[in-house]
């Protein structure tokens, strides 16, 4: 089994519906939103001040389970992707650690 890791940034509607449709797809286990451990803070002072997931609205990261299948992975990540850039988010694909 795969995962993948992804942080959208971005309005509500960029992730609204994300994890319906993505475990829509065959070979998908499962989608959820995982909650972030990390608060992000952005103060007058911070070296985060500005940066686009402040300015751009909420931040959320999503886990998605997946048959170890490179099609299916793919595919995943390009609905992802396409799906939160038509809603004017921003899709980052967390590395595994």
């Amino acid at each position: 089994m795969a995962q993948l890791h992804f942080r959208i940034t971005g309005p509500a509607q960029a992730f609204q519906n994300l994890t319906e449709s993505l475990s829509g797809i065959e070979g998908v286990q499962s989608a959820e939103e995982v909650a972030d451990l990390v608060p992000r803070m952005d103060d007058e002072d911070s070296s985060s001040l500005g940066l686009a997931e402040n300015a751009h609205g909420e931040v959320v990261e999503v886990l998605v389970e997946t048959d170890d299948d490179d099609e299916v992975i793919d595919l995943v990540r390009r609905q992802a992707e396409q799906q939160v850039r038509s809603a004017g988010g921003f899709l980052e694909l967390i590395p595994r650690e």
